[in-house]
């Protein structure tokens, strides 16, 4: 059997050179180095706010960060087009009327230290997915695309069969415009 030596801090870029490109670790594209060793290219924090409840408290949420060692975004749109068939046309005539909101995927794992299964970080995460509120969300990805608030419509965590300091997560989102409604007594 042959000894390999292989320089990781090499392989993954961590002396600051990612091929040709030279990123400095203080760099604003560079956010630090995950528990697993690479590159933080964005990080997903949920913000600290009050939401109202039904009966009309208000109520604080202290926020939420999400593990960046482990963690996938996907962002997607969808158009409303309205399609016309013209006779005598092969095809037909597009028409935009609007754009949907961003479909948000966001994917991972809840990460626990010294082999204990991350019992706390799944309260926390269910308490963030059964607030009835939009979520400011702040990350350099999503606010790239204009997107500040989200909507969550779906998640699901699972326990992955070998891994006791870890728990698979996803969550299902849309992008939210924050709007504010006020009431006129002049009609």
């Amino acid at each position: 059997m042959s000894d390999y030596s292989i320089n990781l801090a090499s392989l993954l870029g961590l002396s600051g050179e990612y091929g040709n490109i030279v990123v400095p670790f203080d760099s604003p594209s560079n956010h630090g180095i995950t528990t697993l060793g690479t590159p933080i290219v964005d990080k997903i924090t949920i913000e600290p706010f009050n939401y109202q409840t039904k009966g009309g408290i208000s109520v604080p949420y202290r926020g939420f960060a999400f593990e960046p060692a482990v963690m996938i975004q996907v962002v997607s749109l969808q158009k409303n087009i309205v399609e016309t068939p013209v006779q005598g046309r092969i095809g037909t005539v597009k028409e935009l009327i609007s754009s949907k909101d961003y479909d948000i995927t966001i994917a991972g794992f809840l990460l626990a230290k010294n082999n204990i299964p991350p019992y706390e970080e799944i309260a926390r995460f269910n308490e963030l997915m059964q607030l009835p509120a939009a979520l400011p969300i702040s990350s350099r990805y999503l606010s790239a695309l204009g997107i500040s608030y989200i909507v969550v419509k779906y998640s699901d965590i699972s326990i992955e069969e070998g891994y006791q300091s870890s728990v698979r997560f996803t969550v299902k989102a849309v992008s939210d415009l924050p709007f504010e409604l006020t009431y006129s007594q002049d009609l």
